[in-house]
């Protein structure tokens, strides 16, 4: 789209400034010809200046809003890249709690095991007193 636009511009531009040097050869071989006046031709040579410089502003005006959306899908995608990023870390996060709940339930078990073998022990030797 932006490659279409581009060529487009350009094949504009092109077409102005022949427009144009046709324009001042027409008026200068009606100058010559004694035609028109030199003001009145003057007049139409600076009228034609005026709307190609009009045309010229309205191509870089699409151009610099062409540029602008440009940058500013470069922001949202960039925005979605963090988002996604943070949204990665919250996950890496919750998979390490995750993984420290086990130990921490690990840890306990072991310890029940523990107590209840020294319970066990401790009544043993209790019925062999």
């Amino acid at each position: 789209m932006e490659c279409s636009f581009w060529q487009q511009s350009r094949h504009w531009h092109l077409r102005s400034q022949q427009t144009q040097k046709h324009d001042v050869t027409v008026a200068q071989e009606v100058t010559a010809a004694g035609v028109l006046p030199a003001v009145q031709v003057a007049e139409a040579m600076a009228q034609a200046v005026v709307i190609t410089t009009a045309q010229a502003a309205t191509v870089q005006a699409a151009e610099i809003q062409v540029a602008a959306q440009a940058a500013a899908t470069r922001t949202l995608a960039a925005d979605q890249a963090a988002t996604a990023a943070q949204d990665q870390k919250v996950q890496a996060d919750l998979v390490v709690q995750a993984a420290d709940d086990v130990c921490s339930n690990d840890v306990a078990a072991q310890d029940q095991a523990d107590q209840a073998e020294a319970g066990v022990l401790a009544e043993a030797v209790a019925n062999l007193a």
